[in-house]
């Protein structure tokens, strides 16, 4: 089985730790993304992200590292 990097652990780790450590709900969280609650909510559990889902995620989650 092949895993793309829109699908890897580290995106399920960083929605999470981005939902965790801003302390946004996951609404907020979507609409970052300019989405509901529930897709954020079904990255946490390792559903795919699209590849410029994956991208945002990375700026965001950089971002977030280099203000800790």
């Amino acid at each position: 089985m092949s895993t793309n990097a829109s699908e890897t652990p580290s995106n399920q780790d960083a929605i999470r730790r981005l939902h965790d450590a801003s302390g946004l709900t996951w609404r907020q969280v979507g609409q970052l993304f300019g989405l509901s609650a529930n897709r954020p909510i079904a990255w946490s559990t390792g559903q795919p992200m699209t590849p410029a889902h994956a991208q945002r995620l990375a700026s965001v989650d950089d971002a977030e590292r280099a203000h800790n």
